[in-house]
């Protein structure tokens, strides 16, 4: 039997309770997306309605979280909540689905986007400077440049829609946004819609994959069981589309020449970004449907998920087999007080910030660090989630490229 407290770990876990009211947290559906982290402490959190940042204080003397010990407890963090964030306001009775943000240390801003149910959306630049520690005891900080979205689409305002937003990297004040309702990718640069693609069928999660690794940006999309990936700048039809699993895919993540495709059949799917083969399979990664994937920054070939339906959060790490099913074994799960209403990457580290509908905030810092490299032996009590889940083979998958002059699209 394998030791499971063999290696000492160097993860660390916090949590800070009541960043939200449990009505405010409680109230998003799932598949939410409500919090971005942007430094190690400061995360912007949102209720139905507005955008709030939070200043995080995570004690400098926590020791190490071992998520093998059913005994080990987050740190106690502390933080203060700011006022809400200006232009980030939504009319009541509204939903935010997702906020996101991305930095840009060259030019020391940071951008930060949120998206209602009705595809109103919200973009504003601002300077890391003036989230310093002096600057904030001032009530708002504001921003360099701000500007608002509306839906290109009038089917889309009724609300009620599962909505994304993506920024394309490389660009000052590009966006994308994906509509469930009305079956739609938007790309807005500034205020504008420059051009709108429809979809085949709802669009449940959207990623940009970079140009370095294609040549040209490009807009991943979760189609129920499909992939497709689009030009979001000109294509009136996918560049590629292909089955992906047997049942509905609730996340698409991009990673160092990868893609990732998740959902509720609790299956990772690791595709190649140049070639659209499959490299592997994570089967059964999670007790419920998966709801986020992130690659690992320090490592690639580990990839982290968490859950659509409860708060459990996995590690795996996965390597080729030829064409054989591949598998990812974790050894490295942990779980919040409640689901997940949020759970994103602090940009450039392995650090994993997750709100639960209880209103609690999560930080993973070096999430995982040990505990990755060998499966563990047979009878050594690992987990039933470690299992295959359905995992379908190659030939079930039918990965193959479909240009559009085969769809018909």
């Amino acid at each position: 039997m394998s030791n499971p407290t063999a290696h000492i770990s160097t993860m660390k876990a916090y949590c800070a309770n009541g960043v939200l009211s449990s009505d405010d947290a409680g109230c998003a559906p799932p598949g939410a997306s409500r919090i971005a982290p942007v430094l190690s402490d400061l995360a912007f959190v949102a209720s139905a309605t507005q955008v709030f940042p939070v200043h995080l204080n995570l004690p400098k003397d926590a020791p190490n979280f071992d998520p093998s010990d059913p005994a080990a407890y987050p740190a106690t963090a502390t933080f203060t909540r700011g006022a809400p964030i200006a232009g980030h306001t939504y009319t009541p009775g509204s939903d935010i689905q997702e906020i996101s943000a991305d930095i840009s240390v060259e030019q020391g801003t940071f951008r930060l986007a949120s998206v209602d149910d009705c595809g109103y959306g919200r973009v504003s630049t601002f300077n890391i400077a003036s989230w310093s520690d002096d600057a904030r005891k001032a009530a708002c900080t504001p921003a360099v440049a701000s500007w608002a979205i509306t839906p290109h689409n009038a089917a889309v305002a009724y609300g009620g829609s599962r909505t994304h937003i993506s920024m394309v990297p490389g660009t000052a004040d590009a966006v994308v946004v994906s509509s469930s309702d009305s079956a739609t990718l938007s790309y807005y640069v500034g205020n504008h819609c420059a051009h709108q693609i429809t979809t085949a069928n709802a669009p449940q999660s959207i990623a940009i994959l970079d140009g370095d690794d294609v040549g040209c940006p490009l807009v991943v999309v979760a189609e129920n069981e499909q992939l497709s990936v689009w030009d979001i700048t000109r294509s009136t039809k996918p560049v590629v589309r292909q089955m992906v699993s047997k049942q509905l895919l609730h996340t698409i993540a991009v990673g160092t020449g990868r893609i990732y495709a998740a959902g509720v059949d609790r299956n990772v799917y690791v595709i190649n970004a140049r070639t659209w083969g499959l490299e592997g399979t994570w089967g059964g990664s999670l007790k419920y449907s998966v709801g986020r994937v992130f690659e690992s920054v320090r490592e690639p070939s580990m990839i982290f998920a968490a859950s659509h339906d409860d708060s459990e959060l996995a590690a795996g790490s996965w390597a080729a087999r030829g064409r054989k099913e591949t598998r990812m074994k974790s050894k490295a799960r942990c779980q919040g007080d409640a689901r997940w209403i949020g759970t994103e990457r602090l940009p450039g580290t392995d650090n994993i910030y997750a709100m639960t509908s209880t209103g609690s905030l999560y930080v993973y810092e070096d999430i995982f660090s040990t505990k990755l490299t060998s499966p563990s032996p047979a009878g050594d009590g690992a987990s039933t989630a470690d299992a295959p889940s359905d995992a379908s083979s190659d030939s079930d998958l039918r990965h193959k490229r479909m240009h559009a002059d085969q769809t018909g699209m």
